[in-house]
């Protein structure tokens, strides 16, 4: 027939209407009879074909079998060697597409490229045995792309997977809608099914197991044991990491997310983490629920239900349900457990548990339990339990318990070294400076409440007192005049008759005075009073004690209380009505006698 090139024993021999076909090589095209436009070029090339059109083959038993099959293309010796009727398939390499019967619009580049394929079809094979082994025929087998040597290479029956890279999926087997870029990206996967690999190494070692994400060299992959004794799989769902070594020897974790270079590096079965930041939730190797936020936060962490952000925030701690945010909070903490910090290097050396601390530095050094620190440097160095610290360096230093520090530098000790804090428990400061003595010791005394700027106890030893602001007071407004105080007989003993009158009331010396205190508080102003000394000293002369009269927990700060005196006034005045009944009766009889 017209426009028919032959050339070679055989070739094109039977053909009878078939035209424009050009066949070079013995026995090329030898049964066609009435297929138009094809080429075939190498000894039995296009051997078989008969009615198949517009195919090329370029090669020693290129579409050897090919009987019906149209619009292929085939370079290289045995490729599309079996193809019946597949069309529209594209096959260049060494046996190539070789086993293809009815499969259609397959691209295959490389020797032995969909070497295996009968009836897949709509697949994309470029380079060395890059799915090689994909057998099975209609939906099971299709669309898929492999590029590079050796990708997808044992998949059997995988559907819609994309394999970029040397080796990529090399042996994933039945998984499908699986995306892998880059060398040994997915490379054991065998079932995973949804996962998306992206860097050398990327979910290497996964196994069956999907809906991962994975960027960045090695991530989730276990890449990190290829050549050891006994590869380790990783059977890991739903997990996403990105950057270098992310989730590298994940095994069965579950939903975390990992972002960032060495994120949840060596977790192995740690589940509903996040992570995110270089070196985050690093070792974590079987805790779940955290989340990780900054450079080597969790870093060397096992507990459960944390939360750390800011770089450096909770590294080494195993305890679990902690919040840390700022840096380096909570990051010498080891075992403590329901601890929040937030601010920088806040609860940094705390490994306790149950403590809240808000502020720069905030119980940096605490080492107590269940305390509540808000303001920078509260409770800084303090190492007593259940107290609560709110202003600048509140409760600095001290060893005390159940304590109420509220205001900039309440109860607070300046030296971390000599716990010159509180060291009793049950006080309560309110107020600037309040109960700081600027000692080298610390108060001792216990249930003790200051209220008012700078307001100090009487001494450091004291305690059951209450006091109302410094030594500058000086009024003290109430609508009251008076306090009550329990004075029921049901609460007293030893009842006596006060044997202290008239007499103790003459050796008083009432004086007025200018106020010069030593400390500045009072200056200039003028009053009236008793001195506390003189007091003293008229009990000493008198044998009678008042107690309470004057105060000496502070021997350098002599106090007097004045209304203990109301007792002995009572009684001076029932002595002087006695003995005006005397001197009236005297008065009377008198009288009667003139």
């Amino acid at each position: 027939m017209s426009g028919n090139t032959n050339f070679g024993d055989s070739a094109l021999a039977k053909n009878t209407t078939g035209k424009w076909n050009t066949a070079i090589g013995a026995y090329s095209e030898l049964n066609n009879t009435t297929g138009i436009s094809n080429t075939a070029l190498g000894i039995n090339s296009l051997l078989t074909n008969t009615t198949g059109n517009y195919n090329t083959a370029l090669g020693t038993a290129a579409m050897c079998d090919n009987i019906s099959g149209d619009a292929n293309t085939s370079v290289g010796s045995n490729v599309l060697q079996h193809n019946t009727t597949g069309y529209n398939n594209v096959a260049i390499g060494v046996s190539a597409l070789l086993n293809n019967t009815t499969g259609f619009a397959n691209v295959a580049v490389g020797v032995e490229a969909l070497l295996s394929n009968t009836n897949g079809q709509q697949n994309t094979a470029v380079g060395h045995n890059a799915l090689k082994n994909l057998i099975t025929a209609g939906s099971a087998a299709q669309e898929n792309t492999a590029v590079g040597a050796r990708a997808l290479e044992n998949t059997t029956t995988g559907l819609s997977n994309t394999a970029v890279g040397r080796s990529a999926m090399r042996w994933s087997k039945i998984g499908s809608f699986n995306a892998s870029l880059g060398s040994y990206a997915l490379a054991r996967n065998e079932t995973g099914y949804n996962n998306t690999a992206v860097g050398y190494g990327a979910m290497q070692f996964n196994n069956i197991n999907g809906n991962n994400t994975a960027i960045g060299y090695n991530t989730l992959g276990g890449a990190y044991q290829q050549g050891t004794s006994g590869e380790t799989f990783t059977y890991g769902y739903s997990n996403v990491a990105v950057g270098c070594n992310a989730m590298c020897k994940n095994t069965y974790g579950n939903n975390n997310a990992a972002f960032g270079f060495g994120s949840m590096q060596n977790g192995l079965t740690g589940s509903y983490n996040t992570a995110v930041g270089f070196g985050t939730l690093l070792n974590n190797t079987g805790g779940v629920n955290n989340v990780a936020v900054g450079q080597s936060a969790l870093q060397n962490f096992l507990g459960d239900g944390n939360v750390a952000i800011g770089s450096l925030s909770s590294i080494n701690t195993t305890g679990g349900f902690n919040t840390s945010i700022g840096y380096a909070s909570l990051a010498g903490n080891i075992s403590g457990t329901q601890n929040v910090a937030v601010g920088h290097k806040a609860l940094q050396f705390n490994n306790s548990f149950d403590n809240t601390a808000i502020g720069t530095y905030s119980m940096i050094s605490s080492t107590g339990t269940s305390n509540v620190a808000v303001g920078i440097s509260s409770l800084g160095y303090n190492t007593g339990n259940q107290n609560t610290a709110v202003g600048l360096q509140a409760g600095y230093t001290g060893s005390g318990s159940y304590n109420t520090f509220l205001g900039s530098g309440a109860g607070g000790g300046t030296n971390i070294t000599s716990f010159n804090g509180v060291n009793g428990d049950r006080n309560t400061f309110i107020g600037y400076n309040t109960g700081r003595t600027g000692n080298t010791l610390g108060i001792t005394g216990s249930n003790n409440t200051c209220l008012g700027a700078n307001a100090l106890l009487s001494g450091l030893t004291a305690s059951n007192e209450i006091v109302l602001g410094d030594s500058s007071i000086a009024t003290l407004r109430c609508q009251v005049t008076t306090i009550t105080g329990l004075s029921d007989r049901r609460d007293k003993k030893d009842i006596q008759k006060l044997n202290a009158g008239i007499t103790f009331i003459t050796q008083l010396n009432p004086v007025s005075f200018t106020w010069n205190t030593r400390d500045g508080g009072k200056i200039g102003i003028p009053d009236t009073g008793f001195i506390a000394q003189d007091l003293k000293q008229v009990q000493i002369d008198t044998g009678v004690h008042i107690p309470g009269l004057v105060y000496e927990a502070n021997p350098e700060k002599m106090e007097a209380s004045y209304g203990k005196l109301l007792p002995v006034l009572v009684e001076a005045i029932q002595d002087l009505k006695r003995e005006m009944d005397v001197l009236r009766k005297d008065v009377d009889d008198l009288k009667k006698n003139k």
